[in-house]
């Protein structure tokens, strides 16, 4: 949120790209990493605590709020035109892209 608050405040032309999957995943893969690298534990898959985000984070509307340019894109085809637009806009901007969260 600082980072956006910044952006905005200083009008730097930057455009964050969220890939928003619904949980912390590279977080569980890298603890999956160290408990099979580090600890050897053979089959290192568990279940983590507060890493599925049950109530996905609006990211989109979060940046609407401090007043940011910005679009919450579901498809792939959306993509582009989305990044153009933002791009065009020649202020800061948000793109939340809605990814898949499995592993």
């Amino acid at each position: 949120m600082q980072a956006l608050w910044t952006a905005k405040n200083e009008n730097i032309a930057v455009v964050y790209v969220i890939c928003s999957n619904a949980m912390f995943r590279i977080l569980k893969q890298n603890m999956d990493t160290y408990k099979r690298d580090i600890l050897h534990v053979d089959e290192p898959g568990s279940r983590y605590l507060y890493m599925d985000l049950d109530t996905p984070i609006n990211f989109s509307g979060l940046a609407e709020v401090i007043g940011l340019h910005s679009e919450r894109i579901t498809e792939p085809e959306e993509i582009a035109p989305a990044m153009a637009r933002a791009l065009a806009s020649c202020e800061p901007a948000v793109l939340d892209i809605v990814i898949d969260g499995s592993l």
